[in-house]
């Protein structure tokens, strides 16, 4: 593999859309993974680390949706959060090759995308905050919060990237009431509202169920762990802890 002929060609990767992979990459044999992904299942790839392999990950999520790779992790930290994150840019779940079966098996049998740069948190707040109207009462308050802590990730998007927060936490709501909507997050690149998908900015339905998931457990922990904290707290006109004075 010609290292210098890779670094050229990453600037590639932030090109690449869903309608013009072709201009990058040449696909040979891709009728036999075409005929194997239209029998609704996930599919095993078996390939050498020859040539760019982001570049060839990137591609290859653009043109069949969800890809789950193996990879062994960096030595160096920072270098291996880098190269994830660009990997993950197009919707690659990216697997370390430590423990990796259950989470392959599992990418397999999911085999499902959605769109990023927060525009799945901006469409379930959105949801959401239709659902809290119906409800009333307190619980709709805490449904509120709720949608309004999803919107964190769109939010935080656009503060890493040096954009306005508010201006685009408030593009982003008005283009999710239009048609495709949901499809809509932040090009943090360019500073705009735009379709992700098209833009090829997706995530793992997967990840995205699982973050979700463990973002709401470790908040119910938090709580949980304040009210045993709250309840231990001696009442008012208790003697303070430790040994009597007179002892």
């Amino acid at each position: 593999m010609h290292f210098g002929q890779m670094f050229f060609e990453i600037p590639h990767v932030f090109r690449m859309k869903p309608h013009n992979v072709d201009r990058y990459v040449i696909f040979d044999g891709e009728v036999n993974l075409i005929n194997a992904l239209g029998k609704k299942k996930g599919v095993f790839v078996l390939t050498a680390h020859f040539g760019n392999w982001e570049l060839m990950c990137a591609a290859a999520s653009l043109r069949f949706g969800n890809v789950a790779v193996i990879a062994r992790p960096a030595d160096f930290v920072p270098f291996d959060r880098m190269i994830n994150e660009l990997r993950s840019r197009f919707g690659t779940e990216v697997i370390p090759k430590q423990r990796a079966m259950r989470r392959l098996l599992s990418a397999v049998k999911d085999n499902k995308i959605v769109a990023g740069g927060g525009a799945t948190e901006a469409e379930i707040a959105k949801v959401l905050r239709g659902f809290a109207t119906k409800v009333g009462g307190r619980e709709q308050l805490a449904i509120e919060a709720f949608a309004d802590s999803l919107e964190i990730v769109p939010k935080t998007l656009a503060e890493n990237a040096g954009l306005e927060s508010i201006d685009i936490l408030v593009g982003l709501r008005a283009a999710h009431e239009k048609k495709n909507g949901h499809l809509m997050g932040v090009d943090v690149f360019k500073g705009k509202i735009v379709n992700s998908y098209e833009n090829g900015v997706v995530e793992p339905l997967k990840v995205k169920e699982q973050a979700m998931k463990s973002a709401g457990e470790v908040a119910s922990m938090i709580l949980r762990i304040d009210d045993v904290i709250a309840s231990t707290k001696p009442k008012e006109g208790a003697p303070p802890g430790g040994m009597p004075p007179d002892y």
